[in-house]
């Protein structure tokens, strides 16, 4: 390939990248932006409290939380960078 043609191909790449970044970084932006759920959540039929946040359509709640909720301990393990759920413990 010449040295003309590789600058041209630089240089449109360049351009390119400059028109989608700001439109790229904002639709990432946008994708990814939490914000508190106004999701209601039931445990036995009871309306609970959890600290929610939804996330491209998804609702995401703290594993401690919902352990609380249902009886069951979380720790985690940062030698092993793992996280232990154990049954019947808080």
């Amino acid at each position: 390939m010449s040295k003309k043609k590789e600058w041209l191909l630089l240089g449109t790449g360049l351009l390119v990248g400059l028109a989608l970044g700001p439109t790229a970084a904002h639709a990432a932006e946008e994708w990814f932006k939490a914000t508190p759920s106004a999701q209601v959540f039931y445990a036995d039929g009871q309306q609970v409290q959890l600290e929610a946040y939804a996330i491209n359509g998804h609702n995401y709640v703290k594993l401690r939380d919902v352990g609380q909720l249902v009886d069951f301990g979380v720790t985690y393990d940062a030698a092993t960078n793992s996280v232990h759920i154990q049954p019947n413990e808080q």
